[in-house]
């Protein structure tokens, strides 16, 4: 996977919360295997260049800023970048599956949970912590 894709997979792994760019780099940096890039001003810069062109992603301000994201076990934040359903689907199900599957509510947001968990190891301790009772 290139490391365009690999920013595009980490937006749409946030669902509807979108994230913030300080949190993007923090999720890039801390990302297993690791990103292919440096992420430096100017790799930063041809990342932030590469999502606004991106016709699946929206932007948003949010009315007060956001705390950086926290990891588990490893421009301001008020921008908020929140990929399309169709973008989150596909990164979800996957270019090869189906489009047309139908999921529920709850389905749903155990896959959303399942990919964002997928290198961080986030999925076991929130299983058994009682998050999907």
């Amino acid at each position: 996977m290139d490391a365009l894709s690999i920013v595009v997979d980490e937006v749409a792994l946030e669902g509807l919360d979108g994230i913030t760019l300080p949190s993007l780099w923090i999720r890039l940096e801390d990302r297993q295997p690791k990103f292919p890039l440096k992420l430096d001003d100017c790799t930063k810069g041809l990342i932030w260049r590469s999502l606004v062109s991106n016709a699946d992603l929206s932007f948003y301000e949010l009315p007060e800023e956001r705390e950086d994201v926290e990891l588990f076990d490893r421009y301001g934040r008020k921008l908020v970048a929140m990929a399309s359903q169709a973008l989150r689907f596909r990164t979800l199900i996957g270019s090869e599956n189906d489009p047309e599957l139908k999921l529920s509510n709850d389905s749903y947001c155990l896959l959303e949970r399942v990919g964002r968990g997928r290198w961080q190891g986030e999925l076991q301790s929130d299983l058994h912590g009682g998050l999907f009772k």
